[in-house]
């Protein structure tokens, strides 16, 4: 080789030398051994790394814009999802918010059929607002509770347009008395059932029943489901529709429709069922937590009130100036008994006709005396009837035992649980009452019904049996309330 190339291609070589020693690290070499023919091959060779250097940029700038192309891309359909959802959940979220109350009144009610009507239209006439994850217990985690599982479709505006509800209490076999109590109240009720086992299925067909055959039901009536853990109802009995092809009576047959739904308890059902104590307690209290007014009016089912008593209990206790001054005044309802088979009398007038005729007497006067004695009913059949409802007369002689139907405040202590079946089960929180200084004083011309005469040979012996277990119980009872109110038993003594 020439010196004289060699000198001119100096640089270069220094040049190319460096970038082969940049793209091939391993390798070395001087000037002194490069030769044109190599330098030209390593200038080709040179060329063609760059070119695929630049081809390789090329690829990573158009492969990291298409990562950018699909990375932009799923984030715009991952948005695009997000405010679909978003507009999903907030229509749901209204539709959640509105009362299920207003759900249940657009929901169309299917016209009764001469030929009777199926079940499953009955069922999908109103919502039933049942979740197993939603309910609750009693303390000693005995009985499981769902409230409101059907609300009447004025239920939100309780608390606006009335000032007393009527709370009361019953098993699926006694539902069918709620036809005749619904019409004579005609305001919010608060309705506590017993649904163990497979009266669970009978009560939820036999509520949709009694909603579409009594508009002031489906108005009014808000029902609350209890039952016993150790019988609650089977997921056949949440979720079967073989029933649902099969027909009750029309609403013009309604006394047929409930016996024909009974038919479904089975032998073992029953069984358990002849053992089974009634919660009553238990009820009522699921049915008072379940009331949206100031006051209550809490009864069995089968006491039924005078026609117009729910309207004068709200003109009453919205005027009247005891309801300011006196928190702890509540308001007895003297209750009468009488035979079935007579209509209930409108006023007081024919009440005591009925009693003049011996068709009337006062509620338990044979069975047990003590029970309405203090109301002192002679004192008032002799008070002449009055247009608007009054406090004529504070009951001054309470005694054990006394157990009327009253109208209250929320403040009235509950009924004690530990008392199951029959016997102490309501005269206990009067008891509480009386220990707490509240005052009872009796409504004129108010009062209620019971339809049947009350007698002892009508009382198994069954019932004495849960009486003398409550008993015993009340003994622990009486102790705890002398100890929880000893302040005022002391200076009562």
């Amino acid at each position: 080789v020439h010196p004289a190339p060699l000198k001119s291609l100096k640089h270069p070589l220094h040049s190319l030398q460096r970038k082969i020693r940049r793209v091939f690290p391993l390798y070395t070499c001087s000037s002194e051994h490069l030769t044109r023919h190599s330098i030209h091959i390593l200038e080709k060779a040179w060329k063609n790394y760059r070119f695929l250097h630049i081809m390789r940029q090329r690829c990573r700038l158009i492969c990291s814009r298409s990562s950018l192309y699909l990375y932009v891309t799923a984030i715009a359909l991952f948005t695009l999802c997000n405010i679909l959802a978003i507009i999903l959940i907030s229509r749901n979220s209204k539709q959640n918010d509105q009362p299920i109350a207003k759900i249940n009144a657009e929901v169309p009610i299917f016209p009764p059929q001469d030929g009777g009507l199926l079940i499953g239209n009955l069922l999908s006439s109103f919502v039933f607002n049942f979740n197993q994850s939603s309910s609750r217990t009693d303390l000693k985690r005995t009985y499981i509770i769902h409230d409101a599982v059907v609300v009447g479709n004025a239920y939100g505006t309780y608390g606006k347009s009335a000032y007393v509800t009527l709370a009361t209490q019953c098993s699926v076999d006694r539902l069918h008395m709620l036809f005749e109590l619904a019409d004579i109240w005609r305001a919010p009720m608060s309705v506590a059932v017993f649904v163990p086992g497979v009266d669970f299925y009978i009560a939820k067909v036999y509520i949709a029943y009694l909603r579409l055959c009594s508009q002031v039901i489906r108005t009014n009536a808000t029902f609350h489901f209890l039952y016993h853990r150790d019988m609650a109802p089977t997921d056949s009995y949440l979720s079967d529709h073989a029933h649902d092809h099969q027909a009750v009576p029309s609403c013009a047959r309604s006394k047929e429709a409930l016996p024909l739904l009974l038919r479904y308890r089975n032998g073992s059902f029953k069984r358990w069922w002849q053992q089974a104590l009634h919660p009553q307690n238990h009820l009522r209290n699921v049915a008072r937590i379940g009331v949206r007014t100031p006051y209550h009016f809490l009864t069995d089912i089968d006491i039924l009130p005078t026609l117009g008593l729910a309207h004068k209990l709200d003109v009453f206790l919205s005027t009247s100036p005891m309801g300011k001054s006196c928190p702890k005044c509540v308001y007895v309802v003297p209750t009468y008994e009488m035979p079935e088979q007579l209509p209930v009398p409108r006023s007081k007038a024919e009440l005591l006709e009925r009693i003049n005729k011996k068709q009337s007497r006062p509620f338990h006067a044979k069975v047990f005396i003590h029970n309405q004695y203090a109301t002192n009913h002679s004192l008032w059949e002799k008070i002449p009837s009055s247009r608007e409802l009054e406090a004529a007369y504070k009951i001054s002689n309470y005694e054990f035992f006394y157990e009327p139907f009253f109208v209250a405040r929320a403040n009235v202590p509950l009924y004690d649980e530990r008392f199951i079946g029959y016997g102490f089960t309501r005269n206990t929180q009067v008891f509480e009452m009386h220990l707490a200084g509240f005052e009872l004083w009796v409504l004129n011309p108010a009062f209620a019904i019971h339809r049947g005469i009350q007698n002892k040979r009508g009382r198994g012996a069954w019932r004495e049996r849960q009486n003398v277990i409550n008993r015993k119980q009340f003994i622990r009872f009486k102790n705890e309330m002398a100890i929880k109110y000893r302040s005022r038993t002391k200076g009562r003594s």
